[in-house]
């Protein structure tokens, strides 16, 4: 919850609309091993993996849960993407990578 201050209203705005009809499919299809929700935060807030479309008709019993949870991905996958050009861009410059990746970067999560 301290990595995403919004999980525990996300979840009970689920619970709410219902989403325990699902959990028998959910885990019947869920494949592979589960993974962190928040990169870098391993062994904690893990997951497995849902069938796309399953996933998204749970998530639309609450659109507004699903807008939000979208925007939270776009916002960690863009963090990431930063963080690596960043790196990338620094190594090209002499390790010299300023401080705009950082600041950034923290601006994103």
């Amino acid at each position: 919850a301290a990595a995403l201050p919004a999980w525990p209203r996300w979840v009970a705005q689920l619970r709410d609309a219902g989403v325990a009809t699902w959990r028998q499919e959910l885990i019947a299809q869920a494949k592979g091993t589960p993974n962190p929700l928040v990169h870098k935060a391993k062994g904690c807030g893990t997951v497995p993996h849902f069938q796309g479309r399953m996933q998204m008709q749970v998530l639309a019993l609450v659109p507004d849960v699903s807008c939000q949870l979208d925007a939270c991905i776009f916002c960690l996958y863009s963090q990431k993407a930063l963080s690596q050009s960043t790196n990338v861009q620094g190594e090209g410059s002499g390790g010299s990578s300023g401080s705009r990746g950082g600041g950034a970067g923290a601006a994103a999560t």
